[in-house]
């Protein structure tokens, strides 16, 4: 099984403009994914709390949890792998809030 050459993708980019839970990616079958950046920007006029997680049925991993104030963007960098079938959601409090994913694809050619 050949793995052709990696690239970074994106893998999510999304302005939400309501809180609650959105999923943001969906790793595909037959492919491992990298996380390599997460980027997220707080739009709305109150500080709030934006978290990353990957789930799957009965599986829930946080990959990032903070509050971030009015008007502010944070990168947080990783390696973290993926396998097919999980699901990265986001989740913001108050709304107005944007996110960017990009990481490696690998899948077998």
């Amino acid at each position: 099984m050949a793995i052709p050459p990696v690239f970074t993708v994106l893998l999510a980019r999304a302005l939400l403009a309501s809180s609650g839970e959105t999923l943001l990616y969906s790793v595909p079958a037959q492919a491992e994914i990298v996380i390599r950046d997460i980027v997220v920007a707080n739009h709305h006029a109150l500080p709030q709390v934006i978290q990353l997680y990957v789930q799957k049925p009965g599986f829930t991993f946080h990959l990032y949890e903070n509050e971030v104030a009015s008007h502010r963007t944070e990168h947080l960098e990783m390696r973290q792998k993926l396998f097919p079938g999980d699901e990265v959601r986001g989740f913001a409090d108050l709304g107005t809030w944007a996110v960017m994913i990009t990481g490696y694809s690998f899948i077998p050619a």
